[in-house]
């Protein structure tokens, strides 16, 4: 049996399914990138990549996935190569970052990371293969392409016409009518710009229109429809689980420390208060 839906009650569904969808990936996403944004004082040479990594594994205790090269892909990262690091209080997401350009083989793509949508874990490889874990994500952009138009047209007072028929003259209207025109810009015309714009600064050789295989975009009734890999939606968008800079408290979740109360200089206090009162 074949059931039709609307695309707009299935696009409504997605929104839906998307931003109600546990949050146990979220929230281990967010530990992830707290745990590796604890700096780390590394000095190694001709150290085996995957020795670096799983150095940085133990010290932080965060869920790393590497995209390694095998049998299966010639593109990835080299276990086996030698990198040497002499870093002071450095990320250890930026180390790993560092030590893992020294282990690609690709001179042309330098490897990034995301975060796995479904464990939350860091994934850090080519770009070529962190395509293969794209999601769809629908972004509004009503506020973005809402064009209000500038009613200049307002009619205006002919102060001749109210003099003339005040004196018992003239029987023309006192108001004038402008002849501006108000054009209504075409909201398909202004997500495409949007859209231009995206295509433009984010991964520019990723998206299909480009002749990439990351992501590809489409507009739908004040929609943007994206299919990419989550280290393209990080850059449109973020993460909404982080309200401040990785590693650090928010100004609001920060409390004032408590110091602790002398007794003595209590007791004497109190009793120069009495003093004072007396």
């Amino acid at each position: 049996m074949n059931i039709r839906v609307p695309i707009r009650t299935a696009l409504a569904c997605i929104a839906f399914i998307t931003a109600s969808a546990p949050t146990l990936a979220q929230s281990e996403g967010a530990k992830t990138l707290s745990l590796l944004s604890k700096p780390i004082t590394v000095e190694v040479e001709d150290a085996r990549f995957e020795d670096v990594v799983d150095f940085v594994r133990t010290s932080t205790g965060a869920t790393v996935d590497i995209a390694w090269i095998s049998n299966r892909h010639s593109n990835g990262l080299d276990p086996e190569a030698l990198v040497s690091l002499d870093v002071t209080n450095a990320q250890a997401l930026a180390l790993l970052l560092h030590a893992a350009r020294m282990a690609s083989r690709d001179d042309f793509e330098d490897p990034t990371w995301q975060l796995d949508h479904k464990t939350g874990a860091v994934q850090i490889g080519p770009r070529s293969r962190l395509n293969k874990f794209k999601r769809l994500e629908i972004y509004d952009i009503h506020d973005l392409i809402l064009v209000l138009p500038n009613y200049t047209d307002v009619p205006r007072l002919n102060l001749n016409s109210v003099v003339r028929q005040g004196q018992g003259g003239g029987s023309g209207g006192i108001f004038q009518q402008s002849q501006d025109d108000n054009t209504i810009v075409d909201p398909e015309l202004e997500a495409n710009r949007i859209m231009d714009i995206l295509r433009a600064v984010v991964e520019t050789d990723e998206w299909t229109s480009s002749g990439g295989d990351g992501a590809s975009v489409h507009y739908f009734d004040g929609n943007l429809l994206v299919s990419a890999p989550d280290y393209i939606h990080r850059q449109i968008n973020g993460y909404s689980f982080l309200m401040g800079p990785v590693g650090r408290p928010t100004q609001s979740a920060a409390k004032p420390e408590s110091k602790p109360t002398n007794s003595v200089t209590a007791q004497a206090t109190a009793e120069e208060s009495d003093k004072a009162s007396q």
